[in-house]
């Protein structure tokens, strides 16, 4: 009897000791936000100079841009001390003091995996990494994983160059095993496709898919200087290319139009996304279509 008697009493002292469940608070959803191509050089440069207003190019964007809480930009001009001035030409170059406009439009992550990263050589590239990191501005190269916090969320961002980079599927899906492990969303950055092209090609598909069935929550694309379709695959959005945002493609109007991708994620998922076109005007400028 007395033996029962303890054991019962071991029992409920038992469940009363035991740790109180205590619900996870939720916490507030949050949003990003995806330009289209951003090039800073050759007639937006020269254009910046003439206006003498380092932030010129987002000054019609800059409020909505830091109005999210993450903005993304894929930097397509390396930022020099000595970009010499033109109005045509290839090879790509923006004045270091450039970089106020990224900072006025309140740019969080800079992706420099694009096929013009290297135009100004291995002394281009680092002076672009060293003045983003002089001004607050975070960057991410080719086949690198970027982690960050955002209201208490672990985010994780892989960008890659599939046009001027070799692109390796084996290192890709490790990369994305790791990074999925450490972070709660992760959005992979491609720089890939044809130019000028509305519709995505057989290996934009492939890869998109790639990375949502190996733990992508969402894709975002760049390079074509066109707008391009979007898909929904496995539940997850696709967004192949987010057209140009500053550049001097005077020459079309598709060349002159982009998106601005808006995506706000919730509960473990990506919960809403809008996706704003916009409107480069004559100045170089890009606007907000109403």
């Amino acid at each position: 009897m007395v033996s029962k008697i303890l054991a019962s009493l071991l029992t409920i002292f038992s469940f009363l000791s035991a740790p109180t469940y205590t619900p996870k608070p939720s916490l507030p959803p949050v949003t990003l936000l995806f330009t289209g191509d951003v090039n800073l050089a050759r007639s937006v440069n020269l254009k910046i100079a003439q206006k003498q207003d380092f932030s010129w190019p987002f000054l019609k964007t800059a409020d909505f841009l830091k109005s999210a809480d993450f903005t993304i930009i894929n930097l397509e001009s390396p930022l020099t001390a000595n970009c010499p001035p033109t109005n045509s030409g290839m090879i790509f170059c923006g004045d270091i003091r450039n970089v106020a406009g990224l900072a006025t439009a309140g740019v969080d992550l800079a992706s420099l995996a694009n096929n013009h990263r290297d135009n100004f050589g291995p002394d281009g590239v680092a002076s672009t990494k060293t003045t983003l990191t002089n001004n607050n501005i975070n960057f991410i190269d080719q086949g690198q994983i970027f982690f960050q916090q955002i209201k208490g969320r672990p985010f994780a961002f892989l960008a890659y160059d599939l046009v001027g980079h070799p692109f390796d599927k084996t290192v890709f899906l490790t990369q994305l095993t790791q990074a999925r492990r450490q972070a709660d969303y992760l959005i992979v950055i491609f720089h890939w496709g044809d130019e000028y092209t509305a519709q995505p090609n057989s290996y934009q598909q492939e890869i998109a898919r790639l990375s949502i069935d190996n733990g992508a929550d969402l894709v975002l694309g760049s390079h074509p200087h066109w707008v391009q379709t979007t898909q929904d695959y496995h539940d997850k959005l696709i967004v192949y290319s987010h057209g140009n945002f500053i550049f001097d493609q005077s020459w079309s109007l598709p060349t002159q139009q982009g998106i601005l991708g808006q995506y706000t994620f919730s509960n473990g998922e990506l919960a809403s996304y809008h996706l704003y076109p916009i409107q480069i005007n004559a100045d170089y400028q890009p606007e907000m279509v109403k």
